[in-house]
């Protein structure tokens, strides 16, 4: 993908077969230059995934905390700055920021609202994007123009703003993420201006107010269960602790007695101040610590401005008006169409649908609303545009119909809508 700068469907089948067209067309299927370029690549990857370390402990730290939350969609990216940092163009301060910066945006996306439709494409024309500013000067901009274009993002590609991960975090149920997530977040809230470095092995994750809370009753008031269930798993009321098994659902002066008076935890200790734990003392207690986490994954602050026109990028299941915009690429599930107009990105997406279920595609253009936008028969359509043999769309009509036409056959063939990009330019 790196190479070729475009997106390979992940199968064997797919990938061998990109891998020796590739081959054949650069290295004119000499075996000795195609290992070579396989185990330098190799070497950068196995930094990723943590099979070897990286001979700078900075930059190998960078690495680590981005390993752990599995964003795998930025690797494409990452060569190419590895490359640059190889051949001296970017330093090591650059590269340990640039990392940083996409740990930083990786971690608000996935709080936020863990949606990678659209990332795919970012990450794979990302390098070139930040090139084409100051063709002749980008290398030493390079950090600036990043964190550029990474603000300027639109849709499903947006870095998530101060204002949307304090939200979250203060509402979310951050129990519920992903345990690596979660831990993820407990872990750098622990060590921010901390003194401890804490391993979250040996600790687990504690509810304050406890999941079952029948017995807190007289502090929470007579609408108890209804604070019990909307904070619970929130944030402020979740901390770390080693003695698991003896707080269990006591109430909070035991709880502060026997883990919270001498725990040399950060998010621990501070509860031995409290006097009462309730929906009042939760909320706030989110706020404070999702105030320190916008300051541990920070926002992008740049002072670059541009007069480059960004392209944009959508999903169907966004509610976009989409009249006078012209489709450069449409991205079906993770796959990559270059389209001249509207009628070849229904092409394409009909062509795709039906490849995935035939069966399925005819009953549906057979038996329902749609029956007769199709036919086998062009002369009976409007704009007719062929996507299998013998079968026929017709596009003749507006942009917002189209949209519209690709919406509902997504719909009707129980297709999620938010597996398709477009990008316009």
């Amino acid at each position: 993908m790196f190479k070729l700068g475009k997106n390979v469907t992940q199968t064997k089948r797919a990938v061998y077969t990109e891998f020796k067209k590739y081959s054949e067309e650069k290295y004119n299927k000499d075996a000795q230059k195609t290992l070579s370029e396989l185990l330098e690549y190799a070497q950068i990857y196995s930094y990723f995934i943590r099979q070897n370390n990286h001979p700078s402990s900075l930059v190998d730290k960078a690495l680590d905390k981005l390993w752990k939350l599995e964003f795998k969609v930025a690797y494409p990216f990452l060569f190419d700055i590895f490359v640059l940092f190889k051949q001296g163009v970017l330093s090591e301060k650059t590269i340990i920021e640039t990392i940083n910066l996409i740990q930083n945006y990786a971690f608000r996306k996935i709080i936020v609202d863990n949606a990678t439709q659209g990332l795919n494409k970012l990450f794979l024309t990302l390098s070139k994007e930040i090139k084409k500013y100051e063709p002749e000067n980008w290398q030493n901009q390079y950090f600036e123009i990043l964190k550029f274009i990474l603000k300027s993002k639109t849709a499903s590609q947006k870095f998530p703003t101060d204002d949307d991960f304090i939200d979250t975090l203060c509402n979310k149920e951050i129990y519920k993420l992903r345990s690596k997530n979660r831990d993820f977040l407990l872990e750098g809230l622990e060590g921010y201006n901390s003194a401890y470095c804490v391993d979250l092995e040996d600790l687990t994750v504690e509810h304050i107010l406890p999941q079952n809370a029948t017995k807190w009753k007289k502090d929470l008031g007579d609408n108890w269960q209804e604070i019990r269930d909307k904070y619970v798993h929130t944030l402020g009321n979740l901390t770390l602790t080693a003695q698991n098994s003896k707080l269990s659902n006591k109430d909070f002066k035991s709880k502060q007695e026997i883990d919270f008076h001498t725990s040399k935890l950060k998010l621990s200790y501070k509860l031995a101040d409290e006097e009462i734990w309730n929906d009042k003392t939760i909320l706030a207690r989110s706020e404070n610590l999702a105030s320190e986490a916008v300051q541990i994954w920070q926002y992008p602050e740049t002072d670059y401005t541009s007069q480059a026109i960004e392209n944009e990028f959508y999903t169907l299941e966004e509610e976009i008006d989409f009249r006078w915009k012209k489709i450069k690429t449409i991205v079906i599930q993770n796959q990559e169409f270059d389209v001249k107009n509207w009628w070849f990105a229904v092409q394409k997406l009909c062509r795709f649908l039906y490849d995935k279920s035939p069966t399925e595609f005819k009953q549906i253009i057979n038996n329902s609303e749609l029956s007769k936008k199709f036919s086998k028969d062009p002369q009976t359509l409007n704009g007719a545009v062929e996507f299998v043999d013998g079968l026929y769309v017709g596009c003749g009509r507006d942009t917002n119909y189209l949209v519209k036409l690709m919406c509902k056959l997504c719909d009707l063939l129980d297709f999620d809508k938010s597996e398709i990009g477009i990008e316009i330019v």
